[in-house]
């Protein structure tokens, strides 16, 4: 059919049953129906409307494989057929819309909004969301390789936070989330139905498109993190909706530049100390949305100060030492460094792992180079073309045998000498004591060698 032509796919929110914008929807849906050559939506959708549909009308279910509802979805509109789409809430807030939109030129698509969930949450909480950010758990633990890390960034921007969940995220696991990353300063109200609520928190509206229904289960329960992470496995099994709003006056912890030694648990003092810090955060040149992975790890300081750049970002701190892990995992709880993932394993091992697939554009490694640079060579090769690698060492030979290596891959290595000095009481008076020298080689990876 001449594409000029063609008829656009009209996607239809049905908003949440039982409000004023879903019954003027339903008294008007027979008109959408009887022209509809083919209709597209959920099983829930498909179930409440199957009388309305025609007969004579295909039926194209939503399910995983959206890449083949999308191709047939191209072939009926290219043959000329009417599209009616449907999903419930707001076709463009984490829906069907959403999907299509990515796929189809606006010019193709025909879309009425309708009341979302979060809409209707928040205005049971008088919350206002112009400026909250979302992230959507439903189906995307299994498809996505760090949905977890949407929260963090999320949780750290200490505004209001949509969540959409599915029976695969408890309540009790995202609590146990927050409670791990030193996000508490919040306090959690989970309810079934719409029933109002008596104070701001983290609102957990679960079931909402039953709203009114007579079937629907109305339970409310206030709670903190520490109370929510109890809550037994498959407490609830419907998809469901949070909205994490952070205490009123709170001011809970995050990562900062400068961040004293003193601020970090470490094993007998062995920390990158914080002037060595932060020459090697400006030498790895972090962009705000940068993923950053940090191989023998230790204390986690430098990762753990790194998200002080990375707001769009997150960083990875890989360690083999159990002691030292648990030191990273306090010091990410007592930071509030929600978007600093901890790896336990060795380095030289995990990245050697053909599946180990973090797109890290940004690699440091504080320690752990052999004679044999397997480490640095493994690195290299992880680093995607135009990533960046930054090294600290302390020994003449390992600098030379990683300028070395650096130039036969391809790399032109900038070689800094950090010496710093800090002041130290003595005699009553004060004196210099000087740090170790550190040599810090970074290296960019030119595209050419992909």
């Amino acid at each position: 059919m001449d594409e000029e032509n063609r008829y656009p796919i009209t996607v239809l929110g049905l908003g949440l049953v039982g409000t004023a914008a879903s019954a003027h929807i339903n008294d008007n849906l027979a008109e959408f129906f009887k022209c509809a050559d083919c209709v597209c939506a959920g099983k829930p959708q498909f179930e409440t409307f199957d009388a309305a549909i025609p007969a004579a009308a295909e039926r194209l279910q939503v399910g995983p494989d959206m890449a083949v509802l999308i191709a047939r979805l191209r072939e009926r509109q290219a043959s000329g057929k009417r599209i009616l789409a449907l999903t419930g809430g707001d076709p463009l807030f984490f829906g069907l819309g959403a999907t299509l939109s990515r796929h189809f030129a606006p010019k193709d698509l025909l879309i009425y909004p309708a009341v979302s969930s979060m809409q209707e949450a928040c205005s049971r909480l008088a919350l206002p969301w112009d400026n909250m950010r979302f992230v959507s758990l439903h189906g995307r633990l299994k498809n996505h390789a760090s949905p977890w890390l949407e929260l963090a960034r999320a949780s750290l921007s200490e505004k209001p936070v949509c969540l959409l969940l599915d029976a695969s995220v408890q309540i009790s696991l995202v609590a146990s989330f927050l409670l791990e990353r030193g996000r508490t300063a919040c306090t959690m109200h989970y309810f079934r139905g719409l029933i109002k609520m008596r104070d701001s928190g983290l609102a957990h509206c679960e079931d909402l498109a039953l709203a009114g229904a007579e079937t629907s289960l109305e339970q409310h329960f206030s709670l903190r993190p520490e109370e929510a992470a109890r809550f037994p496995p498959g407490f609830s099994m419907l998809p469901s909706l949070l909205i994490l709003v952070p205490d009123k006056g709170a001011r809970p912890p995050r990562p900062y530049l400068g961040m004293p030694d003193e601020a970090f648990e470490s094993h007998n003092g062995l920390i990158t100390k914080q002037p060595v810090r932060a020459a090697i955060l400006a030498a790895l040149r972090l962009r705000p949305d940068s993923l950053l992975l940090d191989l023998g790890a230790g204390s986690g300081s430098v990762a753990l100060e790194a998200l002080a750049l990375l707001p769009e970002g997150g960083a990875y701190a890989v360690e083999r030492d159990p002691q030292r892990v648990r030191q990273i995992q306090n010091n990410r709880m007592r930071h509030g460094a929600a978007s600093l993932e901890i790896i336990q394993g060795d380095s030289l091992l995990l990245t050697g792992q053909p599946d180990f697939k973090l797109k890290a554009d940004r690699i440091f490694i504080g320690g752990g180079l052999d004679k044999g640079m397997r480490l640095l060579r493994q690195a290299w090769h992880l680093l995607p073309p135009g990533g960046r690698l930054v090294i600290s060492c302390v020994l003449l030979g390992t600098l030379e045998r990683t300028r070395r290596l650096l130039e036969e891959l391809g790399a032109e290595p900038e070689i800094t000498a950090i010496q710093a000095a800090r002041a130290a009481k003595l005699a009553g008076d004060l004196q210099l004591k000087a740090c170790n020298q550190v040599f810090i080689v970074a290296a960019d990876k030119p595209a050419a060698n992909g």
